[in-house]
């Protein structure tokens, strides 16, 4: 679902729409599966479901499903990707999977799946500067970080005093330094703690919340901020924060994995199909009807098939190993 954001506005940026071929977004989708091939992982592409929220990355979201999804889905697929859609919101989802121990690490760009609950990001690699290096992040190591420490109840308390997907503004007024010495403070934990109490304790608790951030921010007691902020303090509004957003946040719709058994084939390594994929790049990007289809995977599918080929064959080897391992060392029984 990022990935429809983020081409998009590649393509607005370039504006010359008509001068990038057939169907540039889906030609840009197929360039960035390609050099996934060559790694040595199992991939789970993950779309929002039906029942996501209306506001995401600030804007409202309509109800109708995304014009790429049914195509995006179909190139997946036939890169040898596996595809799962989500009830509610991807990154909700994938960060439940990544907690359920169902995949490793999530691989996106957006932090707001660590405030999700996800334990391991890997972000994206810029594939033609350093297509070798990746940044990782994971929660022990930020939440252990000496000069930049932060836990989940501050990245839910962060994201609400600068804004987020399900917000506009945040808190008006307030930057990104005042809002990270905020985190610092109980305030995101005792947020955290409130927010499965019934409508009346909420309603009691928030008052006394806003004081004490009121009180943070003008008198800057422990030196978390680096200053006080007077003005800032007295411009709190009286539904601030909301506490729907909030529930956004640490009560997202997710598939329930207490009741649901793992997909197995998640776990295979699956080549491409060269069949389907030659039919799809004929229906969107018309390559056999320019004479453009071997040449063209030839130059991009290659290399990175032979590469997955080679990393099936060594890891389907493994497996035969360990379980001819594991046969041999049973006892037979002796007459």
């Amino acid at each position: 679902s990022l990935w429809f954001f983020s081409i998009q506005g590649a393509m607005t940026a370039r504006s010359h729409h008509t001068q990038l071929g057939s169907n540039p977004e889906l030609a840009t989708v197929f360039h960035k599966l390609v050099p996934l091939m060559s790694l040595p992982l199992v991939l789970v592409f993950v779309f929002d479901g039906p029942l996501r929220p209306g506001m995401k990355r600030r804007k409202r979201v309509g109800a109708a499903a995304h014009w790429m999804k049914q195509p995006f889905k179909d190139f997946v697929l036939a890169f040898g990707y596996h595809v799962r859609q989500a009830p509610g919101e991807a990154e909700a989802e994938l960060a439940r999977m990544n907690q359920a121990g169902f995949i490793d690490a999530v691989l996106m760009d957006d932090s707001d799946v660590l405030l999700f609950g996800a334990r391991l990001v890997i972000r994206n690699p810029h594939v033609k500067r350093k297509p070798d290096i990746v940044a990782t992040y994971h929660t022990n190591d930020i939440a252990r970080d000496p000069d930049t420490p932060i836990i989940r109840s501050g990245m839910l308390l962060y994201a609400l005093l600068v804004g987020g997907d399900y917000s506009k503004v945040g808190l008006q007024g307030c930057g990104m330094q005042i809002a990270y010495g905020l985190t610092h403070t109980e305030l995101g934990t005792e947020l955290l703690l409130a927010v499965d109490e019934d409508n009346e304790t909420i309603s009691c608790f928030l008052p006394a919340w806003r004081a004490k951030l009121r009180h943070h921010l003008a008198n800057d007691p422990h030196d978390f901020i680096g200053r006080r902020n007077r003005k800032l303090a007295a411009s709190i509004p009286r539904d601030f924060p909301s506490m729907e957003v909030v529930k956004l946040y640490t009560n997202p719709l997710v598939s329930d994995w207490a009741h649901m058994e793992t997909t197995t084939t998640w776990g295979r390594f699956q080549l491409l199909d060269l069949a389907t994929l030659s039919t799809l790049a004929e229906r969107f990007f018309l390559w056999k009807s320019a004479g453009l289809l071997e040449r063209k995977f030839q130059s991009k599918l290659f290399d990175a098939f032979c590469i997955k080929y080679l990393i099936m064959v060594c890891f389907m080897t493994l497996y035969f190993n360990s379980s001819s391992n594991l046969i041999s060392s049973v006892p037979t029984s002796q007459a």
